[in-house]
């Protein structure tokens, strides 16, 4: 399915859609198994499924979340990719968000709606932007830094020999102060 983001609408689409892809296939995967698990957290709500089987969904849910941030923020450092603190800090207010919803009988359908709405801020507001100009941003110095060699003639897709390093990333990456 490929849904255009600005239809898209919090609660009434459900389930993974490929425009919310980042380019990177493991971020990519992780992201897909934590729509998973939130379709599987909204399935059992709106089944009145048992308040422990809900919690342990949520849980899981938000466990798979902490995980992918992890790896997502390593991936980036160990890319030697300039990760951004500010990055991390919207991960982190994500979680906090998240693990500061106690899921009871009495208010389990408010206490979904607030997982519901920072779940979609994740995936329409972060991931969409965020996530992505963060590759694209790792895939841009990837080139600029790529010394790919046909024969033996040297030749980087972003090379031009007629300008100097400096103007070429502004050219492919601008406002970048890497």
């Amino acid at each position: 399915m490929n849904t255009n983001l600005n239809t898209y609408k919090r609660g009434e689409n459900s389930g993974w859609d490929d425009a919310f892809c980042v380019g990177l296939k493991e971020m990519d995967t992780r992201n897909m198994i934590i729509f998973s698990c939130f379709d599987d957290l909204m399935q059992l709500v709106n089944q009145n499924m048992s308040i422990n089987s809900i919690r342990t969904a949520y849980h899981n849910m938000v466990t798979m979340m902490k995980y992918s941030f992890k790896e997502e923020e390593n991936y980036m450092v160990n890319a030697e990719h300039n990760f951004d603190a500010v990055h991390k800090i919207q991960h982190d207010d994500i979680i906090g968000r998240l693990e500061g919803i106690d899921i009871d009988l009495d208010t389990v359908q408010a206490k979904i709606k607030m997982v519901s709405e920072i779940f979609y801020d994740w995936i329409l507001i972060h991931v969409t932007n965020f996530d992505r100009n963060c590759c694209a941003h790792f895939f841009v110095h990837q080139l600029l830094n790529s010394q790919l060699v046909v024969g033996d003639f040297p030749l980087s897709l972003a090379y031009d020999p007629v300008v100097p390093d400096h103007q070429r990333q502004q050219r492919l990456c601008p406002g970048c102060p890497i």
